[in-house]
């Protein structure tokens, strides 16, 4: 895989039209964005994790990047197999938290990791690293979530 600093020049069309090597399906922005959307019409995924999980990756990528060349962060996010990863495999039910602000949590910490896997300089592990993290997280921030929510009772225990 390239590493973070040497992303070759892409146009933006030939980017969202997926028109550069990449792993196959992963690349076309225009199609997993097509998918995506048709997957939110179905209700089939909700949005938190994902978003979470993209926005942190660009603010991170934007903070690396910077020193360089910010343009790398466009081409980082469209050819590295993220975009596919936040929509189809964060938003997965095996995977994800599911809803609320545990689901946002959860797409911010697995986007941290792929922010610093990325800069092993492998895409492949960028795009499948936080997916696997999201799967170890995603009880442990539900179990949070769950117990957040339940206050113990005053008083102590009831005798009935």
């Amino acid at each position: 895989g390239m590493t973070p600093f040497d992303y070759p020049s892409f146009r933006p069309m030939e980017l969202a039209a997926g028109n550069y090597p990449t792993y196959i399906g992963t690349g076309c922005l225009v199609i997993i964005l097509a998918g995506a959307a048709y997957l939110m019409v179905k209700k089939a995924i909700r949005l938190e994790a994902p978003l979470g999980f993209l926005v942190t990756v660009i603010l991170g990528r934007l903070i690396i990047d910077i020193q360089y060349d910010p343009y790398n962060t466009l081409v980082f996010v469209m050819t590295s197999g993220i975009a596919f990863s936040a929509f189809f495999l964060m938003s997965d039910v095996y995977t994800s938290v599911g809803r609320g602000v545990a689901a946002i949590v959860s797409g911010m910490v697995c986007g941290f990791v792929a922010v610093m896997v990325s800069l092993l300089g492998n895409d492949c592990l960028t795009m499948l690293v936080p997916v696997m993290v999201s799967g170890l997280i995603s009880e442990f921030i539900k179990f949070a979530d769950v117990a957040g929510r339940h206050s113990p009772v005053k008083g102590g225990e009831d005798l009935a």
